[in-house]
């Protein structure tokens, strides 16, 4: 919150409990710079993804998800719904 952008290489994991659209929205108030949004569901499918524009108060997917991947807005064609990502991260 309150960065002028983040860089190229830059990316949040918000892993997740259960498939839901509403535990996945997210909003973009505080925030000043687009981002790519992509959200999995339990198997690291992407099921949806938006270029979420600054200020904007909702972005919920299409389809339930577990999980929600934010990167830099340039990799917003980086996956595409269907493709299947191999997420590590450590709890």
């Amino acid at each position: 919150m309150f960065r002028k952008s983040p860089g190229q290489n830059y990316g949040l994991f918000f892993p997740g409990s259960s498939d839901s659209r509403i535990n996945t929205a997210i909003h973009m108030f505080f925030v000043n710079f687009r981002l790519a949004v992509y959200w999995l569901d339990k198997n690291n499918v992407v099921v949806d993804k938006a270029m979420a524009e600054r200020w904007r108060p909702l972005y919920m997917p299409c389809k339930p998800a577990r999980h929600i991947l934010e990167l830099h807005e340039n990799r917003i064609d980086a996956f595409a719904i269907g493709d299947r990502l191999n997420v590590t991260y450590v709890e």
